[in-house]
C-alpha cells in the first residue's frame, strides 16, 4: 500500500456515535490514546522513509507529511489533557 494512502486511511477523524439527545458523543480517552500511538508509529515510519529518499520532491513530500503528523499529534495530546 502506498504510504500516502496509508496516511489517509490511518488518520481518519475519530468515529462519533449519535446519542439519544441528538448531540454527538466525543471519543473516549482510550480512543485518543489509540490514535496517539498510531500517530507516533506513523511518525517513526515517516522518519525512516525520509532517510531513505533521494528524490528532492519526495524529500519535500516527507517533510509535509511529518508536519501534518506533528499537528495531529499535538491535537491528540490536547484532547487527552482536556479529558
Amino acid at each position: 500500500m502506498e504510504f500516502a494512502a496509508m496516511l489517509t486511511t490511518r488518520l481518519r477523524p475519530a468515529v462519533r456515535e449519535e446519542v439519544t439527545c441528538g448531540a454527538l458523543a466525543e471519543p473516549d480517552r482510550a480512543e485518543y490514546r489509540s490514535q496517539l500511538k498510531e500517530c507516533e508509529r506513523l511518525l517513526r515510519s515517516n522518519e525512516t522513509l525520509f532517510n531513505m529518499e533521494t528524490e528532492d520532491s519526495m524529500i519535500e513530500s516527507r517533510i509535509y507529511e511529518r508536519e501534518a503528523l506533528l499537528c495531529r499529534h499535538k491535537y491528540l495530546l490536547e484532547k487527552m489533557r482536556e479529558g
